[in-house]
């Protein structure tokens, strides 16, 4: 047909291109509508239903940026590639949020050890962190994982990045798709790939390290130098003369 430029459902002719130009608006606005609400959600992050978060008098607890990253070492070397796919799930996600990655993996020097031997930790549970709380902070003592334990890779994948995530301030959440469901072994994870982040994991994070009033978890040596004040000097030793 002369002057047909494309056929949009029953319209045929001139009058196409006007009423498609109307539909392709419609759809272009409606895009940018979705993008933005999108971008809303993840740049005023709400904390999801059912999810948990640590605190201490009434505030959620996480690591300050300034602290950033923490220098951490696979204990005594088992499981390397859990280790690493762990780590490497939070620290996409700390990059995401543009605070660079939250953990460094180091040889020597560290700031935390994952522990595989498995020393205190209660005969139901596959993992754990210790903490030591104060009024003003919350220090993470040790991360210990149950290296006897046997479960898939996909299951070991995700009890560590459930410690790493308490580390980080996350709580136990309801829902047992997500990374922190306290009950990790309802399913198999037989793959190492299949250990990931839910959405909802995410968003709990981005809305902790949104929230600028927080306490503060601290390295296992760090020492907690309250706001506004100045740190104390290391204390010093005048050695006493030797008799002759």
């Amino acid at each position: 047909m002369a002057g047909s430029i494309f056929t949009l459902g029953k319209i045929r002719g001139p009058q196409a291109c006007s009423s498609a130009l109307q539909l392709l608006n419609r759809f272009a606005f409606l895009s940018v509508v979705v993008s933005a609400l999108a971008f809303a959600v993840w740049a005023n992050p709400v904390l999801p239903s059912g999810y948990q978060v640590l605190r201490q008098f009434g505030k959620p607890c996480r690591i300050a940026s300034t602290d950033l990253p923490w220098k951490i070492r696979n204990g005594d070397g088992r499981y390397p590639k859990i280790f690493e796919h762990a780590l490497n799930a939070w620290n996409a996600e700390g990059r995401r949020l543009g605070l660079g990655p939250f953990f460094e993996v180091v040889s020597q020097g560290e700031d935390l050890v994952v522990d595989w031997s498995g020393t205190k930790l209660p005969p139901d549970k596959a993992g754990g962190v210790f903490w030591d709380t104060n009024l003003g902070y919350r220090r993470v003592t040790s991360l210990t994982m149950d290296g006897a334990h046997r479960v898939p890779d996909g299951n070991r994948a995700e009890i560590l990045m459930q410690e790493l995530g308490h580390v980080l301030g996350l709580g136990d959440s309801a829902d047992s798709k997500d990374v922190m469901h306290p009950v990790m072994h309802t399913r198999r994870a037989y793959r190492l790939g299949s250990a990931a982040l839910t959405r909802r994991d995410q968003e709990t994070l981005a809305w902790l390290y949104g929230q600028t009033d927080f306490t503060p978890i601290l390295k296992p040596r760090q020492i907690y130098v309250r706001p506004g004040a100045t740190p104390s000097p290391s204390p010093s030793f005048t050695p006493l003369p030797m008799e002759p």
